[in-house]
């Protein structure tokens, strides 16, 4: 795919899409693949990104949980750690007390 087929913003969407389809990613990092990939625009970006919340392929929720899951289990991280990791990923607070 060439530099000039990634401006398309439905070339982008299913992009991001197949991104979301393989892991979990959150709102804020899904919104700056798609910003760079529209060369920059947010305002194209904030709806791709909104479509793929309603269509479930992106959940801040969903994503805090594993998130939080994979870092106690696997990389042994404590509470506030966790805490302060989803909260500079954008993740709101009580998305992030809930997981």
């Amino acid at each position: 795919m060439g530099k000039s087929d990634m401006k398309d913003p439905l070339k982008v969407a299913d992009r991001m899409m197949a991104l979301c389809s393989r892991r979990e990613y959150c709102c804020q990092d899904i919104l700056k693949k798609a910003t760079a990939a529209l060369d920059g625009d947010q305002a194209q970006a904030e709806i791709i990104v909104e479509t793929l919340v309603n269509e479930k392929y992106i959940d801040d929720l969903r994503f805090a949980s594993a998130f939080a899951r994979d870092k106690s289990s696997i990389a042994g991280w404590g509470d506030t750690k966790i805490r302060y990791m989803l909260a500079a990923k954008g993740i709101q607070r009580d998305i992030i007390a809930l997981a």
